[in-house]
């Protein structure tokens, strides 16, 4: 009955016509009594006048003891001569006026509470009319629902059963058109990441195809061009290797099938195991790494997969840096986050490159020849979904990659 608010404004309506009418039907019965009693008693008056004028010794109190006569077997067989007049002293009034002034009683209360009946009936009939509409709005709603229409009026709601209903279903609603949105995007995005897949697949397989049909027509080729084929053979299935993996890992945290295990971890053994992963990369650079930390943070997170997010950045980092250039990594804490910032010196991100860094398959125009585009997505992807957050910027031939965990 908590939120049955048409329920009760209905019963309140019907209480307070009840009480009403009740109220109309004693006045008038009230009136009625008080018209029949004057009548009777001006009647009354008028005999006790003709006895006194026909009897003056008579006392008052003969007389009252007169009317007070209670009524027993011998005033019965004395009111028994009333029947020789037409007068049934059951049904008839002494006073004729009185039989009509009772009849009218009789008549006006049953009119009322007959009309009391309708005016209760057509309350109920108001509110099982608003119920049944409010129904029908419901089932036309889900009807909807049903045809992938996601369209629904809330505005006339109230706090009654049906418009919480109404409201619940308004959410299913959103969520499900939603959910229509996401599977259309989600189709968009593996169209388009089927013919990226496809075009960065067919470009490295082309050419080893190429190099193959090179080395099987000519057997007898120079030494060094073979080594080079198989050099650049090797350079690509190496390419196309990272490229699958990478794939094979952004599609688990897409569908969420990662299971991240937590735990309490120092981010200087976070940023140690990265640079081990990509340090035969900065030997062939001649890039220097720098360390350096305000303190001893830790921070919570899946030790396996920040690491891979931070050797994709600290790869990007080296492969954009000058040979014999520097890559800085430095930690800091505040109350909100711990942040790892590393910054490389070379050419800048273009402003036009730098909104669509993180895109799958992106390749800027500083990109290097073997890049294909998605080891900064992948990173992107394990931050944001261990509740981190990822950012940017270039300028004054410096970029920053920063990464936040967030307390």
């Amino acid at each position: 009955m908590s939120n049955k608010q048409k329920l009760k404004k209905c019963i309140v309506a019907v209480l307070i016509i009840t009480v009403a009418m009740a109220a109309v039907i004693i006045c008038v019965a009230n009136h009625y009594m008080k018209v029949y009693n004057r009548r009777n008693n001006e009647s009354m008056a008028a005999v006790l006048l003709a006895v006194h004028d026909k009897y003056p010794e008579i006392s008052y109190n003969d007389m009252m003891e007169l009317l007070d006569a209670e009524y027993d077997e011998q005033l019965s067989e004395k009111l028994s001569m009333l029947d020789s007049y037409g007068i049934d002293i059951e049904a008839d009034a002494l006073v004729k006026e009185n039989s009509s002034v009772r009849s009218r009683m009789i008549l006006l209360c049953a009119v009322l509470m007959v009309a009391e009946a309708f005016v209760i009936v057509a309350c109920f009939l108001i509110y099982d009319r608003g119920r049944d509409r409010d129904i029908n709005d419901i089932t036309r709603c889900i009807e909807n629902i049903n045809h992938k229409i996601y369209r629904m009026d809330i505005d006339s709601n109230t706090e009654d059963e049906l418009s919480i209903l109404k409201n619940e279903i308004y959410k299913t609603t959103l969520m499900l058109k939603e959910d229509a949105e996401n599977s259309k995007l989600a189709k968009k995005l593996l169209k388009e990441s089927l013919s990226d897949i496809s075009h960065q697949l067919k470009t490295p397989l082309t050419s080893i195809t190429i190099m193959l049909d090179n080395l099987y027509e000519e057997p007898d080729m120079d030494r060094e061009v073979r080594q080079k084929f198989l050099r650049d053979m090797r350079r690509e299935v190496s390419n196309i290797n990272f490229m699958v993996q990478s794939l094979l890992k952004l599609s688990k945290l897409d569908a969420n099938t990662v299971e991240f295990m937590y735990e309490d971890i120092r981010l200087t053994e976070l940023v140690e195991e990265s640079v081990k992963n990509v340090s035969a990369l900065s030997d062939l650079k001649d890039v220097n790494i720098n360390i350096t930390s305000n303190g001893d943070y830790v921070v919570n997170c899946d030790k396996r997969w920040q690491i891979e997010a931070i050797s994709n950045i600290l790869k990007n980092s080296i492969e954009h840096s000058e040979s014999g250039g520097t890559v800085d990594i430095a930690m800091d804490s505040n109350h909100v986050y711990t942040s790892l910032s590393i910054t490389n010196y070379g050419e800048q991100i273009s402003e036009k490159d730098l909104p669509r860094l993180f895109e799958r398959f992106y390749r800027g125009e500083n990109a290097t020849v073997d890049s294909v585009g998605i080891g900064l997505a992948l990173a992107k992807s394990i931050v944001e979904s261990c509740g981190g957050d990822i950012s940017v910027d270039s300028g004054d031939r410096r970029t920053t990659f920063r990464i936040k965990y967030f307390k």
